[in-house]
């Protein structure tokens, strides 16, 4: 018999109510995990596009080397926020794998702390990630905002200076 059968098998019957919930929690909660950082990759994804858009057809590119610079870095956090998320939204469970059977007996322990590290891993992970999106974004508000202080001058008057 397959090894996970037989552990599903042994999960599945009595004795073992309060295990199948905490490793439910788990799964769910990584799971939920998985999905908030493919909407932050997302996300990332549109901040990029329009970043990079303003720099080329918002006359960034060609004026105001600050807020070049600025929608530069905010692109860069994007990307690193971005790229944090494929950490965390990575399959890499091994399904009752760090759980053995000793005397028809499953030992749980293993798998569950496991588990709570890849959870705390990831959430960690996510974090970083979020935290980076929002200094995109900040970024990016500033530059939109500098448009109302100091206007988009022409490429002739950037030269001149």
């Amino acid at each position: 018999m397959d090894p996970i059968i037989e552990k599903l098998n042994l999960l599945n019957g009595p004795g073992y109510e309060a295990a199948r919930g905490t490793l439910q929690f788990f799964y769910d909660a990584l799971s939920v995990l998985d999905h908030k950082a493919e909407a932050l990759m997302v996300f990332d994804g549109i901040l990029i596009a329009a970043a990079a858009f303003a720099i080329d057809r918002g006359r960034l590119g060609a004026v105001h080397k600050w807020r070049r610079a600025l929608t530069l870095i905010a692109i860069t956090l994007a990307l690193v926020a971005a790229a944090a998320c494929l950490f965390v939204a990575r399959i890499k469970y091994s399904f009752l794998g760090d759980v053995t059977i000793v005397d028809g007996k499953l030992q749980l322990d293993p798998e569950l702390a496991a588990l709570a590290a890849a959870l705390a891993r990831r959430t960690a992970d996510y974090e970083f990630a979020w935290y980076l999106s929002v200094g995109a974004v900040a970024m990016s508000i500033l530059v939109a905002l500098s448009i109302f202080i100091v206007p988009l001058r022409s490429p002739e008057a950037e030269q001149d200076e």
